[in-house]
C-alpha cells in the first residue's frame, strides 16, 4: 500500500484552489436539471416527452466519466495529469452554458425536428463537459493531498460541491 505522507503540505490557499471547482461543476449540473423543462418547451416539445430528454444527460454521464477517468490516470504532460482535462471540459461548458438558454432564440423554427435535435445535443454536450471535469476533480486530491490534509480536501469539495446546488 503505497503512503502519501511525501506529498507537501499544502495552504489553505492551494487546498481552496484545487476543491472550489466542484461549486462551478455542480452549479452547471443544476442550472441544466433545473432549466432544461422550461428550455425544451421554449423550442416547442410536447411537456408529455421531456423525459426522453432527461435521460440523455445520466447516460452520457456513465459512458464519459469511466473514459476520462482512466484517460487522465494515464495522461502525463507538461499541463499534468488532469488539468488538460479541465481546462477542455470547461471551456466547452462554460460555451454551452451561454448556447443553452438562448436555444429557442437561434430561429431553428418552434418545434422542428432541427431544434429538438439541436437542444439534445447542446444539453449532452454540457453533461458530457460537466462528467469530463467531475472524474478529474475527484481524483486531484488523491494526486496532490497528504494523509493529514485529505480529509479537510475531501470535506471542502463535499461542501462547495452542496453549495453549488442551492
Amino acid at each position: 500500500m503505497e503512503t502519501k505522507l511525501h506529498l507537501p503540505k499544502l495552504t489553505r490557499q492551494q487546498i481552496f484552489n484545487i476543491t472550489f471547482g466542484y461549486f462551478g461543476l455542480n452549479m452547471a449540473f443544476f442550472l441544466q436539471t433545473s432549466q432544461m423543462s422550461r428550455i425544451f418547451q421554449t423550442i416547442g416539445t410536447d411537456p408529455n416527452k421531456l423525459g426522453w430528454f432527461f435521460i440523455l444527460p445520466p447516460l452520457a454521464g456513465m459512458i464519459v466519466q469511466p473514459i476520462v477517468g482512466k484517460m487522465s490516470d494515464k495522461t502525463w504532460n507538461r499541463f499534468g495529469r488532469r488539468l488538460p482535462y479541465l481546462i477542455i471540459g470547461s471551456i466547452i461548458s462554460a460555451i454551452v452554458l451561454i448556447i443553452l438558454p438562448n436555444v429557442g432564440s437561434l430561429g431553428l423554427g418552434y418545434g422542428s425536428l432541427i431544434a429538438l435535435v439541436f437542444g439534445a445535443v447542446v444539453i449532452m454536450l454540457l453533461d458530457v463537459s460537466s462528467n469530463m471535469c467531475q472524474q478529474p476533480f475527484k481524483m486531484i486530491i488523491g494526486d496532490m493531498v497528504n494523509e493529514k490534509q485529505a480529509d479537510k480536501a475531501w470535506s471542502l469539495q463535499n461542501i462547495y460541491s452542496n453549495a453549488g446546488g442551492c
